[in-house]
């Protein structure tokens, strides 16, 4: 009886073995054969790590391919943060050469802890006295790593430094936004301006080198490499030589006005092709060198520019929004011929004030011009004549040939950060003062004054759109896109966002009125023997607050030439001058026409 029963035990064990033994077979097969791939992958990914090679970045040039910005290559120190045994030893060591301090280096071990598995940047752009000294303790210093990466160079330092822009790391919340479409921290990305809005086109595709780890995490040898694809080029809209006589112009001009009225001050300059909407040049003063940031601020230098009264980091033609003052006339003046409220041939008298339901509003010459016509109204930016045709228009009417000329409206040029500006109406007034809007808001309105706001490239785009006919275009920067390999990725045409409703002979008395402006009128400092030049002055007062504590007139020109057939557009903006726009922006405006038509002869 126990004999049957052990031989039934001892039968059931090798039943279990033996079932056991199947199991752990079946369990191997379907490791090595099914799952065989899979985890031959895996175990060479824990023994092969991916080191990213950063791409070049794309050539940005001007029109006639002259290098506004470009890579030179320089030595970059990092740390391979999956050879580190000691991080906080090599990174002292690392300090005694190049001088690290303890922000830094309790900054580098955070992200070591954060990306365990990619390289972290100590240094960028060191000279080469600087890495033959850290050479000498590298084989000392597992994970330091040395070596050649681009450097964003821009050869004209301050030239065109806000359209084109600067690089610099990426910050966490850049990260967050950008991180699914391929981002990663450390990246080096556009910053502002076009390498900002064009950072996908310019920055190319990462390589990698595959190396090789031993079971300590040390580098054993490379085994494979993808190379890196450069980024493609920018060929932009902007003329090298017109944006350099552009920005002294203007600087020239601020300066003595700073000098005139002893605070800071600024200004800026759009030229666009008055037929096509190329930007050919755009200029903020003052302005900054995009190098400081390529080779890396220091904290002296960021809060230098940071706290600097005169703000040299505004884009001033496409972030900031001013009061315009007379050169709206171009709008209330095409409004008014074209809702028959005038002719070329009507005449006013202007006693030099309007009375509108016993509000008195002073026309600039207090004196009054007397009997004038509509033309020379224009020409000699006679108030009252505005004044009386505004009243007699109904506001939403004048609200609507605004927004057709894209006043309260972004232009479409391709810069981050454009500001839309403020198109006042009865219904805006009521939602942020909760208050009716007057017959003295559309006063106001008719001569630029008053909530309206308006940044210097829309006054570009108005005054393009007076001068060829009644045509909008979209403003642009970039005329063509070009692969690193030479071939043509995208080409901008010219783009026609709409006519406005203003006819043909009334936008010609418009600029009739304009001409007037320069040979006789609030201009003249800008008549010039070289090329017949029409334009509108503008002086926008303003009441005192902290920024201007005088309470100094912004002053404008915008203008056209040549009048007979307009090619291009030059608009002058100057703040707290405290003068007109003739006396400042005239000058300007001239010099860079005289330029411009010069240089084609």
């Amino acid at each position: 009886m126990e004999s049957q029963i052990d031989r039934k035990k001892f039968l059931f064990l090798r039943l279990f073995v033996v079932a056991g033994l199947l199991i752990i077979l079946a369990r191997l097969i379907y490791m090595q054969v099914h799952k065989g791939a899979l985890y031959d992958q895996r175990a060479e990914e824990n023994m092969v790590r991916s080191i990213p090679i950063p791409a070049d970045r794309g050539t940005i040039l001007d029109r006639k391919g002259a290098i506004l910005a470009q890579n030179s290559m320089h030595f970059n120190v990092t740390l391979l943060c999956f050879e580190l045994q000691n991080p906080s030893a090599v990174l002292q060591k690392i300090s005694e050469k190049i001088s690290l301090s303890k922000d830094e280096i309790r900054e580098i071990l955070k992200k070591v802890q954060i990306t365990p598995l990619e390289p972290i940047m100590v240094k960028e752009a060191v000279n080469y006295r600087t890495f033959s000294r850290l050479a000498e303790i590298q084989g000392d210093c597992p994970g330091l790593s040395m070596e050649m990466k681009p450097l964003r160079n821009y050869p004209g330092k301050l030239l065109a430094g806000h359209i084109i822009g600067h690089i610099g790391e990426i910050s966490t919340g850049e990260l967050e936004e950008l991180e699914p479409m391929g981002y990663q921290i450390g990246d080096t990305i556009g910053k502002d301006g076009l390498e900002k809005q064009y950072d996908r086109t310019l920055r190319g595709i990462k390589g990698a080198r595959r190396v090789l780890v031993n079971v300590e995490g040390r580098m054993v040898r490379t085994v494979g490499e993808i190379v890196p694809v450069t980024g493609s080029s920018l060929v932009l809209t902007l003329d090298r030589d017109l944006q350099k006589v552009s920005e002294k112009a203007l600087s020239d001009a601020v300066l003595a006005v700073q000098r005139k009225n002893g605070e800071p001050s600024g200004g800026a300059v759009v030229v666009l092709s008055a037929t096509t909407g190329e930007v050919l040049s755009m200029a903020s003063f003052p302005g900054y060198d995009p190098n400081l940031f390529a080779r890396g601020l220091t904290q002296k230098e960021y809060s230098l520019l940071m706290e600097d009264r005169s703000c040299p980091l505004l884009n001033r033609p496409v972030h900031s929004a001013y009061p315009c003052a007379s050169t709206y006339k171009m709008i209330t003046g095409s409004a008014a011929l074209e809702e028959g409220l005038a002719t070329a041939h009507s005449g006013f008298s202007c006693r030099g004030s309007y009375d509108v339901s016993g509000s008195i509003f002073n026309c600039f010459v207090r004196s009054g011009h007397g009997s004038i016509g509509f033309v020379d109204a224009i020409a000699h930016s006679c108030d009252v004549v505005f004044y009386m045709l505004a009243d007699r228009m109904k506001i939403e009417k004048f609200l609507a040939y605004s927004r057709e000329f894209g006043i309260g409206s972004l232009t479409g040029v391709d810069l981050p950060g454009e500001n839309p500006g403020l198109l006042p109406s009865p219904e805006w007034k009521k939602r942020v003062f909760h208050e009716e809007w007057y017959a003295g808001d559309t006063i106001n309105l008719s001569i630029g004054q008053g909530y309206v706001g308006v940044t210097p490239l829309q006054i570009a785009v108005v005054t393009a759109a007076v001068a060829n006919g009644g045509t909008i275009f979209r403003p642009y920067l970039v005329k063509r896109i070009i692969t690193s390999g030479g071939k043509l990725e995208k080409e901008e045409s010219p783009s026609a966002v709409r006519k406005v409703p203003v006819s043909q002979a009334h936008l010609a008395v418009i600029r009739e009125g304009m001409r007037g402006a320069v040979r006789y009128g609030t201009a003249t400092s800008a008549n010039s023997p070289v090329v017949e030049i029409s334009g509108k002055t503008g002086t926008a007062e303003n009441f005192p607050t902290q920024d201007n504590p005088r309470g100094r007139n912004h002053v404008w020109f915008t203008s056209f030439a040549p009048y007979g057939k307009p090619e291009i557009v030059v608009t002058v903006f100057i703040e707290k001058s405290g003068g007109f726009g003739g006396e400042w922006c005239g000058p300007v405006a001239r010099k860079i026409m005289e330029a411009y038509f010069t240089g084609k002869k």
